[in-house]
């Protein structure tokens, strides 16, 4: 009682509300959602959720910051779709959608997979199919797509006419960006129309085959005040060698200028790498040592396109007995070799799989030959979990090492650099690799008030790993058995009792991509723009120390002191005189405080003053 409610409307053809069911023409078959509270505002992070019957329909999605979501099925089915809009502190929208009858015509897409290759010109073959009882007269189709990585060309196609139970094959004209990554999820949007007025939704996925850039490592003399040429080690893991990218580093804010910014990749093989070293950077002096900062990489291909990406770059003299991070949200990874620290983990197994726990029923024949349904489990937290600012009752365990907050839709088998697009968002790897379960290695699960557990108990990695290649069916490697520990104090632990991180494989051109680059381990956000990565294709940074038997992680944002966030006096009361002294040290009038770095992200700036005096006055 009291909390907001959630009110719902979708984009056209039709409206909802609380009261009233809403009917779709037979063969929609996508359909966009806009959610706000009742004062108009848009809600983020609202799961919407559409079932039809024993799963014929079933896919859930979270909003975006804008309360908007698309949700796209593959069922052509007439029925009633049960809708659900959920919320934290928000009371539950509970609705009906009514897929009308064929009584008329019904015109979708026939699904197929479909593929493309980027840098190339393409006239797409899409199959559509008349379900209903009449024809469907002078039937138009208009395309568009929300990805940054297609250009449309033929945006309007008239079609004519298509006879009951007939079908017609559309050619649509499209640009495949030199920027679209292997695996890239692009989707059309079709909107279908008829001289009836009918309105018929639908999306069609294409699958990228293409170049797939990632920074493997970097190196340079990179500390407070230096001035240092930064070499990037960036390797292609995609399914098409790359030709002449432009690759750019930005600056960050008013601490890391660049003098020589751009660098050019002519050719790179798949599964290559080169190092580049013409990138000269400027570091202040006022960062503090072992701050992590998100350096923003321009990649532009020949044709002309960009696309960005986050390259997570450490400044200072960190050691390996130091922790990694932080990150701009403030997270560290301790390790067990961080003993100068107290927060430095003690290996210390809880064992769950004999007896504690449950066995957790997902499964997983590796190389990729898994699904969501199938690999991936949600459970309900027997404690809120609060992880980058955003709190959460329910995780996704999956079988390939990771979980994730919240719910989703994701299997992700194979691994990539943390933080960026691949895999889900937000996650943490406690070894993302193409696990397999079976010959019994399972998956368990343990929660109690104290802590929630979860092992991944004698699992293999896929295929004969000294081949390179990995065969659709996998022999089986390396034994792996690790845990994951998350407490009500928000934070992580991960151990390894059998650590053998040694898929080395390639990526081959066409098919299922196999994967490789070892295991990817550490953090990710909500955005998919901050985390930390202790260790990606075998390569750690620093500060991390080489896992082994018997290894231990600690993941926290606590600074672990004893004073007061904002008491900038120590007075023990955070009030007006604290924000004085705040404003001060942004001026450069006082020194640095930690109390003062209310974002906890390394920096003290007019943002930790808009926090701090948020706080004081309770908003």
């Amino acid at each position: 009682i009291g909390d907001p409610a959630l009110h719902l409307w979708t984009a056209t053809p039709t409206n909802f509300n609380f009261s009233h069911p809403t009917t779709i023409p037979l063969g929609t078959t996508m359909q966009e959602f806009n959610i706000i509270d009742e004062n108009g505002n848009a809600v983020e992070g609202a799961r919407v959720t559409l079932l039809m019957g024993d799963d014929i329909i079933f896919i859930t999605a979270l909003t975006d910051g804008n309360g908007q979501v698309t949700l796209s099925w593959d069922a052509v089915e007439a029925g009633h779709i049960s809708l659900t809009v959920m919320k934290r502190n928000y009371r539950p929208y509970e609705g009906m959608i009514e897929i009308s009858t064929a009584a008329g015509a019904a015109v979708a897409v026939n699904p197929e997979e479909i593929y493309v290759n980027s840098g190339e010109e393409i006239d797409l073959s899409i199959n559509l199919h008349n379900y209903g009882r009449d024809s469907a007269n002078d039937v138009k189709v208009e395309l568009n797509s929300t990805s940054e990585h297609i250009t449309i060309i033929d945006d309007i196609i008239n079609i004519g006419n298509i006879e009951p139970d007939h079908d017609v094959s559309v050619s649509a004209q499209v640009y495949i960006h030199g920027t679209a990554f292997h695996m890239e999820e692009i989707y059309l949007k079709l909107i279908i129309t008829d001289s009836d007025e009918n309105i018929w939704i639908n999306s069609v996925p294409l699958n990228v085959m293409g170049p797939y850039l990632v920074v493997s490592d970097y190196h340079g003399d990179i500390f407070p005040g230096s001035n240092t040429n930064m070499v990037l080690n960036m390797v292609n893991q995609g399914s098409k060698q790359v030709d002449d990218y432009l690759l750019e580093i930005l600056p960050f804010e008013n601490i890391v200028s660049v003098q020589s910014s751009s660098a050019t990749i002519n050719e790179l093989f798949v599964d290559e790498n080169i190092y580049l070293d013409d990138f000269e950077l400027s570091f202040s002096e006022d960062i503090i040592n072992g701050t992590v900062l998100p350096l923003e990489l321009i990649l532009t291909s020949s044709d002309g396109y960009t696309r960005s990406h986050t390259v997570n770059v450490t400044v200072g003299e960190v050691r390996e007995t130091d922790p990694l991070g932080p990150d701009t949200y403030g997270y560290y990874i301790y390790d067990s070799g961080d003993t100068d620290y107290d927060e430095a983990p003690v290996y210390d197994w809880i064992e769950i799989a004999e007896g504690l726990g449950s066995q957790v029923s997902i499964t997983d024949a590796g190389n990729g030959n898994s699904g969501y349904t199938s690999s991936t489990d949600d459970r309900t937290l027997p404690f809120p979990f609060t992880f980058y600012g955003e709190e959460y009752n329910t995780i996704q365990i999956n079988t390939n090492g990771w979980i994730s907050f919240g719910n989703f839709e994701m299997n992700a088998f194979r691994n990539y650099p943390i933080p960026g697009a691949g895999g889900p968002s937000p996650m943490v790897a406690a070894f993302w690799d193409d696990l397999m379960t079976g010959s019994s290695g399972y998956v368990y699960y343990y929660a109690s008030d104290e802590y929630v557990v979860i092992q991944w108990d004698y699992m293999r990695t896929c295929g004969d790993l000294t081949g390179g290649w990995y065969a659709s069916n996998c022999s089986g490697g390396p034994r792996q058995t690790f845990e994951m520990i998350l407490y009500p104090s928000n934070e992580i632990k991960i151990q390894y009792q059998d650590f053998n991180n040694t898929s080395d494989g390639n990526y081959p051109n066409g098919g299922t991509p196999s994967h490789g680059c070892y295991s990817t381990i550490g953090i990710e956000s909500h955005l998919g723009e901050a985390g930390l990565q202790y260790t990606f294709n075998n390569t750690y940074p620093e500060a991390a120390a080489t896992l082994q038997d018997g290894s231990a992680l600690f993941i926290t944002n606590s600074t672990g002191s004893d004073f007061i966030q904002g008491d900038l006096n120590d007075d023990g009361i955070v009030n007006i005189l604290d924000v004085v002294l705040l404003v001060n040290i942004v001026l450069g009038i006082e020194d640095f405080n930690p109390a003062g770095d209310m974002n906890t992200d390394g920096f003290i700036n007019v943002l930790d003053v808009v926090i701090l005096v948020n706080a004081i006055l309770n908003l």
